[in-house]
């Protein structure tokens, strides 16, 4: 005969979910919800921001890119003046 135990189902549940939640799982627990608020926050930047501030960083800060400029031709529009905006 099986034997019944002597917590309800809501006793059970919160059992298990306490022994599996992966916020509380040893000295990673801060590492964890860290990185789930920053990955939350730069989710909740729009993608325009990156763009403006990658462009302002790599092409007039840093000076990898050209900001402004174009010539005559077609392979050395593509050459210099386009990674930046493909990036």
């Amino acid at each position: 005969m099986a034997r019944k135990s002597a917590r309800g189902p809501a006793e059970q549940a919160t059992d298990t979910t306490a022994k599996h939640a992966p916020l509380h799982v040893g000295s990673f627990g801060a590492v964890i919800r860290r990185s789930l608020a920053l990955t939350t926050v730069a989710l909740a930047v729009s993608f325009l921001v990156y763009v403006i501030v990658g462009q302002w960083l790599f092409g007039f800060k840093l000076g990898w890119f050209p900001v402004q400029g174009w010539s005559g031709s077609v392979w050395i529009n593509l050459i210099t003046y386009a990674p930046l905006p493909v990036l």
